[in-house]
């Protein structure tokens, strides 16, 4: 009796080792016109590679699953994601579709117009020109690309929320998307209301984007707003931006909260490294812009800028 527990144990043991060392491994899948990128996001597992064929692709891309890398296999000057396309109900799931609705439906104009709405850790969007990303009625929409939920604006439309609140839900922590290890490489945003915006999210890069063509109404380059530690925005080329070039800023609404607690995580910047970027030719706000912010290790070194209206 004792060889045969023996015996059990010892093949329990060498199953669970195999599992350890041979692990499911990521899938890679390729995309062309015809098949939309949130398709594939919906249908592709944590750690998936989307490679996206040159092209023109709908917009307003949620990317809610972490470790997804989404890249262009043909690079952003032929691979074009237009921000004035989307499909109005872009969160799909069969047992939601099957009744005929959607978990995500953006029945309000004003949240559409964006090119990728990021809400996961550890996602890659690389090699992708946005346009016409813009929306001139109000803050925060018509965004090149998002990194984090914002608490006033898309918090409720994250499909965590959605599957297990309703989407009708106070702001709480526990239900804001904060964004770690994301990467937002060599992409072209023409044309937007904010370019590349990080929301109050930690340990996140981007580099070697071009944002430019901005519109008067938010008009930053690249923002990292509410706080957010350990971000590096380097070798960036922003040009023609209207609210600033990059901007390093702290929650700018609550006067109040600065004044009572200047330490509070909505200034904390700690460990951001802004260098290596090109700014030219922005107006009504500096080329680089540092505000009601805290923390230590914040460096800005090595950027050019020129040509800028203030």
């Amino acid at each position: 009796m004792k060889k045969i527990k023996s015996a059990i144990v010892g093949i329990l043991l060498v199953v669970s080792l195999l599992i350890v060392i041979n692990p499911i491994s990521a899938a890679t899948v390729t995309i062309s016109p015809g098949v939309e990128i949130q398709a594939a996001i919906d249908a592709a597992n944590p750690g998936d590679t989307i490679l996206v064929n040159p092209g023109t692709y709908y917009g307003n891309i949620i990317v809610y699953k972490p470790g997804l890398t989404i890249k262009s296999t043909g690079g952003p000057a032929v691979t074009i994601i237009d921000a004035s396309m989307y499909w109005p109900c872009n969160y799909e799931r069969p047992d939601c579709v099957a009744a005929g609705g959607c978990k995500v439906k953006y029945t309000e104009t004003d949240l559409n117009h964006n090119g990728f709405l990021v809400f996961a850790d550890n996602v890659t969007i690389e090699g992708f020109t946005i346009i016409n990303a813009t929306y001139p009625g109000n803050y925060n929409r018509g965004l090149g690309i998002l990194i984090g939920s914002i608490s006033t604006t898309y918090f409720t439309r994250i499909p965590y929320n959605i599957d297990i609140w309703g989407g009708a839900l106070p702001v709480t922590e526990e239900r804001l998307a904060r964004p770690t290890g994301v990467t937002v490489r060599n992409n072209i945003i023409d044309g937007a209301s904010d370019g590349i915006y990080i929301w109050s999210s930690s340990g996140n890069l981007i580099e070697y984007n071009v944002v430019n063509n901005l519109i008067p109404l938010g008009g930053d380059g690249i923002i990292l707003y509410d706080g957010g530690k350990n971000n590096i925005i380097r070798c960036n080329t922003v040009d023609k931006a209207y609210g600033g070039g990059i901007k390093i800023m702290g929650n700018t609404w609550d006067s109040n909260l600065l004044r009572l607690y200047p330490n509070h995580k909505q200034f904390d910047v700690t460990g951001t490294q802004v260098y290596c970027n090109t700014i030219t030719n922005t107006s009504d706000a500096p080329g680089l812009n540092f505000g009601w912010i805290s923390g230590t290790n914040i460096v800005a070194y090595g950027n050019t800028v020129d040509g800028n209206l203030y």
